[in-house]
């Protein structure tokens, strides 16, 4: 009974997480949609050339629907990389007027994402015989998605900003920070040299839930430091999507674990 239990939720951990990924693309047409329309209602210049913003939009609509439809699913997965990495330069470059510790938190996200989609791209999570996967890309999405509570890690010590949202937001802020900047630490480095994967990855989606649950999803805390609101909202279906790829890393971690 224990065993028809545990690979019902593993069934039910794939399928979630790889539709939070594979769905992500619609998201990020919308957010960043609305994002320009808020900064344009607002009088203020959208960041980025009105055509990037149409293109940009056009083509994460097709790359969601080729991902979830499964059609050439590696190819479409590495496609939506490249377009999160010219979208992060250009947002790290545009003119948003942006402050530093806002443009680190984007930066965070959009190289968790990118692991997601090497995660996908990879198909290590998906039952296929070795020739049809791109084996060489799990371990760097790995990797890359071990890199986000890293670089959180990071901005929780040197940005006065993030310090200040955790200890205001999470309950107990004073004792869980150390702990969580220990524990984060550790597993990040841990999962980063491929060492107790299964383990690490579960500790992680741990931490990136309190990150996503207490902090991020605050949205009168975030607009009040001068955050606009559709870009708060982008940034959590940015947690959302990496709370997908990192179910899949778990996911496929314990099939690696059992085989």
């Amino acid at each position: 009974m224990n065993t028809i239990s545990e690979t019902d939720f593993r069934r039910f951990q794939f399928q979630i997480g790889e539709f939070l990924v594979t769905r992500y693309p619609f998201f990020s047409a919308l957010c960043f949609a609305l994002v320009c329309s808020e900064r344009a209602s607002h009088e203020r210049y959208e960041g980025f050339p009105r055509e990037y913003i149409f293109i940009y939009c056009i083509v994460s609509v097709i790359i969601g629907s080729m991902m979830g439809s499964k059609t050439q699913r590696s190819l479409f997965a590495l496609i939506g990389s490249a377009l999160y990495l010219i979208n992060c330069i250009l947002t790290q470059g545009a003119d948003l007027q942006l402050s530093e510790w806002l443009r680190a938190r984007l930066i965070s996200r959009d190289t968790a994402l990118i692991g997601c989609n090497f995660v996908i791209a990879s198909r290590a999570h998906e039952n296929l015989i070795r020739r049809y996967r791109l084996r060489n890309l799990y371990p760097a999405g790995s990797r890359l998605l071990a890199l986000h509570i890293l670089f959180y890690i990071a901005l929780l010590y040197y940005s006065p900003q993030d310090k200040k949202a955790f200890l205001s937001l999470v309950p107990l802020g004073n004792i869980i920070l150390p702990l969580y900047m220990c524990i984060g630490l550790t597993c990040s480095i841990a999962q980063l040299s491929d060492l107790k994967i299964s383990l690490t990855s579960t500790v992680i989606i741990i931490l990136h839930l309190i990150l996503v649950v207490f902090v991020d999803l605050d949205f009168r805390y975030w607009t009040s430091r001068k955050v606009d609101y559709w870009m708060q909202v982008e940034i959590v279906a940015k947690d959302i999507t990496i709370f997908g790829g990192l179910m899949l890393i778990n996911y496929t971690s314990n099939l690696k674990k059992k085989s």
